[in-house]
């Protein structure tokens, strides 16, 4: 996972102003996280994702999503499949 937090300026342009979950717009100076998944290897354009804009509370409640899903995900796979982790 790629991570930054940005503080945002008056003279941004439009990227990234807005939460992508709730479209809280920020204001001067607020903080706000941009984030993507990456994949192990990228090799090919925009495999890792777009970059995501969020406030902190969308930004806390969407990790804390991903990780359940994920955990959830790798505990339905078949034995053999967790070996290749």
């Amino acid at each position: 996972m790629e991570h930054k937090i940005i503080r945002t300026k008056v003279n941004d342009n439009s990227w990234g102003r807005w939460c992508v979950s709730c479209h809280h717009k920020f204001e001067d100076g607020e903080d706000r996280h941009e984030w993507r998944m990456s994949l192990k290897t990228q090799n090919v354009y925009h495999a890792g994702g777009f970059w995501n804009t969020h406030c902190h509370k969308c930004f806390v409640q969407n990790l804390v999503y991903w990780q359940e899903e994920l955990t959830k995900t790798f505990d339905e796979l078949p034995n053999s499949l967790k070996e290749l982790a």
